[in-house]
């Protein structure tokens, strides 16, 4: 009898000694349980291989409703599946070093072109049945697989094992692989896990990664708390638990090398950068010679996008940040500034763009080139203008595409951010934008609130339901 069923012969044996006369003996209701426990592992193996049989990749995400098809009618099978699930995870992927004699048809059928993605896909669909069935019948298996297997079983395993019952004994048992992890799938994989898990030994593991010596390990653990931290409250209120960690990374040598990680947490998290010294770290960063210049842009646009106000205990760094030779630096420190109403900021940001304007008032290049940074800085009315000016003096239809696209667009964004969908949805309706784009703006965050209301979804951005 397989272990895996244990659980289930238990609890049926104790229905059965209830509700069983009292002259039955045990043993013949331990069979009686046993046969039904093994004739329902039985069904749910069968129900299980006739489901995969039936499983193709799909270009769509683990929340929509298609992939939720895929996975569902799995986890409604229970414990009962697990051992035929974990079977199916695991199974090698198929080579085509063997010979054609020693493979069945079925086996032959994911040898051709496409097989192993297929193979693949469904060891993915398996794990996530796995995690949202979260039996503990699976934790055992799982943890095996995790520390014998280096192909993308082990990764499958680690991803069923973020939603286990048994967070101290799964973080014992993976806390100590992280140091031998080499390959990053595996790692990033065991990251995530742990950041899913509760407890202070995976806080302590994750505390450890974030302080380790090896950038991409600190990136990697940066990425594991975005994803947790977007996906509940609880992985936000993990990540503000750290703050003193991602101090001490940006004041780090390996700041700038984690720069994007961090700037995706804190995108997910920005109530982190509310602690004047997260936050002052974080421009210090920026304003290091270590910080490449993309990497001080981008800190310094993130910190507009979200709104954050400049911290006065780093105005030094943020004067010397306005003043930068490097014009990519320069503008997103002034813009920053400019975003907060700091009017001198804002005049110094917009001189060069009015006097391209002031020589050459026809050229829809110099309007554009305005309404972008006045876009920029928030200022939706005047970018407004300019783009309406840069298509007029286009004759909208004859500056080159990508311009036009840009100009189109960048008035119906300015509308959208102003509350104006209807306006918003008629610019982009008789613009020259293909289905493609049109259906791209769709994950524009200017036209988020406006997804939300009406019809729009279908009739401006041509979006079909998942």
């Amino acid at each position: 009898m397989s272990i895996a069923t244990t659980p289930l012969l238990l609890g049926l044996l104790a229905g059965a000694a209830a509700a069983g006369p009292a002259q039955e003996g045990l043993g013949a209701r331990y069979r009686a349980v046993r046969a039904e426990a093994d004739a329902a592992v039985a069904a749910a193996t069968a129900a299980v291989e006739g489901h995969l049989a039936r499983v193709e990749p799909l270009e769509a995400s683990e929340t929509s409703r298609a992939y939720r098809a895929q996975v569902d009618p799995l986890v409604e099978l229970g414990p009962a599946a697990v051992p035929a699930l974990l079977t199916a995870m695991a199974a090698p992927l198929p080579t085509r070093e063997r010979s054609r004699g020693e493979v069945d048809d079925s086996a032959r059928s994911l040898m051709d072109d496409g097989g192993r993605k297929r193979a693949a896909w469904r060891s993915r669909v398996c794990a996530y049945a796995l995690r949202g069935i979260a039996s503990p019948l699976g934790t055992e298996p799982l943890l095996e697989l995790v520390r014998t297997n280096r192909s993308g079983a082990r990764v499958h395993a680690l991803l069923a094992l973020e939603a286990t019952q048994e967070d101290a004994r799964v973080t014992a048992a993976l806390a100590p692989l992280l140091a031998s992890f080499d390959n990053p799938p595996d790692r990033a994989a065991l990251l995530a896990t742990l950041a899913y898990l509760d407890g202070d030994a995976a806080r302590d593991a994750l505390r450890s990664a974030l302080m380790t010596e090896d950038a991409a390990v600190a990136a990697a653990t940066l990425d594991a708390l975005a994803a947790v931290a977007s996906a509940s409250d609880e992985g936000r209120q993990r990540v503000l638990s750290l703050e003193a960690e991602l101090q001490a990374l940006m004041a780090s040598p390996r700041g700038a090398g984690a720069a994007r990680g961090l700037l995706t947490l804190f995108r997910t998290v920005p109530e982190a950068l509310e602690e004047d010294d997260t936050l002052e770290a974080l421009v210090v960063m920026a304003h290091a010679p270590a910080a490449r210049r993309v990497v001080a842009a981008e800190v310094l646009d993130t910190l507009r996008e979200l709104g954050i106000k400049p911290p006065r205990r780093a105005r030094s760094e943020l004067k010397e940040l306005q003043e930068s030779r490097v014009d990519e630096v320069r503008i997103a420190a002034l813009a920053w500034a400019a975003s907060q109403k700091d009017g001198s900021a804002r005049r110094k940001l917009l001189e060069p763009y009015d006097a391209a304007i002031d020589r050459r008032p026809d050229s829809e290049t110099a309007w554009m080139d305005r309404a972008e940074i006045l876009y920029r800085i928030q200022d939706w009315g005047d970018a407004l203008k300019d783009y309406e000016k840069a298509l007029e003096e286009s004759g909208r239809l004859s500056i080159v595409l990508r311009r036009a696209t840009e100009a189109w667009v960048g008035v119906a964004r300015c509308q959208a951010r102003m509350g104006r969908f209807r306006d918003a949805a008629r610019t982009l309706e008789d613009s020259p934008l293909t289905t493609t784009l049109r259906r791209g703006l769709a994950n524009d965050p200017a036209f988020a609130e406006m997804l939300e209301e009406g019809d729009y979804r279908r009739t401006v951005f041509l979006l079909r339901d998942e």
